[in-house]
């Protein structure tokens, strides 16, 4: 996480097992206030460079993204989201 991003009110935790959607919603509103949006996270300019990193995001219909902070090819920039790319039902 850099600096940036913190100034703007995200942190990283770390938990202890693999997140799914409803651990990663509880632990974030435990300990840090709820799951940030995408704008959330384009607005602090986290940037993960080439490390292929993806986290849970809240969409504006309060439903649940992943979205990736780093790139790993130009086919999938910065903040891509699984929901546009492939949909709901994937």
């Amino acid at each position: 996480m850099n600096k940036n991003a913190f100034d703007k009110g995200l942190v990283r935790l770390e938990v202890d097992k693999f997140p799914t959607e409803c651990y990663a919603k509880e632990i974030a509103e435990l300990l840090a206030g709820g799951l940030p949006s995408l704008q959330d996270l384009i607005d602090s300019d986290v940037n993960l460079k080439k490390f292929n990193f993806w986290t849970f995001v809240l969409r504006n219909d309060d439903s649940f993204d992943v979205v990736q902070l780093g790139h790993d090819s130009d086919e999938r920039p910065r903040f891509t989201s699984i929901t546009d790319k492939h949909g709901r039902d994937c």
